[in-house]
């Protein structure tokens, strides 16, 4: 187990690094902690960009010593999909990240059922019905205990409709840095 000291070491050495990456992510420190907190070892990302919170969770993976990175988005331009490898190729940190190039939707039908999440990340795109497919499509396969967090909460209406909206078995543990993780009980 990791303590919160070294926790904070690896925070330090890492956060320059992450912020190197072009992207919007402002709570580096909560989803890297998360990653340590779950007994699942699969992350999955919905929404990746140029890679900048998918090298924060691969970094915690990495930093854990298990799990793996599943990052998911259809990258509609080739560049942005370029970008994401080379800046996970520099940084060291492809071995513990899988990129999988295709719509949320269709990478969830396509998700081994035995292969069980414990941190899913949904950041694509912030209209409330494809946040919500990828919350519907996603959300069975993360592991009782595990954590889903909601990225631009409260600043964008889609996804903070839908958190609004969650079952009772979501329990809102964390609100900060414009996102929301609940934890599936």
């Amino acid at each position: 187990m990791v303590t919160d000291s070294q926790i904070k070491v690896q925070l330090d050495k890492i956060t320059p690094l992450v912020n190197q990456i072009e992207g919007w992510l402002s709570n580096i420190e909560h989803l890297y902690k998360l990653v340590h907190m779950t007994d699942v070892p699969n992350i999955v990302e919905i929404g990746s960009f140029k890679g900048k919170s998918a090298s924060c969770f691969a970094f915690a993976v990495k930093n854990r010593g298990s799990g793996r990175v599943y990052a998911v988005d259809h990258w509609e331009t080739l560049a942005n999909y370029e970008a994401f490898i080379q800046n996970l190729t520099q940084l060291d940190l492809m071995p513990y990240v899988e990129p999988i190039k295709m719509y949320s939707v269709v990478a969830a039908q396509q998700w081994p059922v035995t292969r069980r999440i414990g941190l899913l990340y949904i950041d694509a795109s912030h209209y409330y019905h494809s946040v919500r497919e990828d919350f519907e499509y996603w959300s069975p396969y993360v592991e009782p205990g595990g954590y889903i967090v909601f990225d631009d909460v409260p600043s964008d209406e889609g996804p903070t409709r839908l958190t609004q909206e969650l079952p009772k078995w979501y329990k809102k543990i964390d609100m900060g840095g414009n996102q929301v993780t609940f934890q599936k009980l």
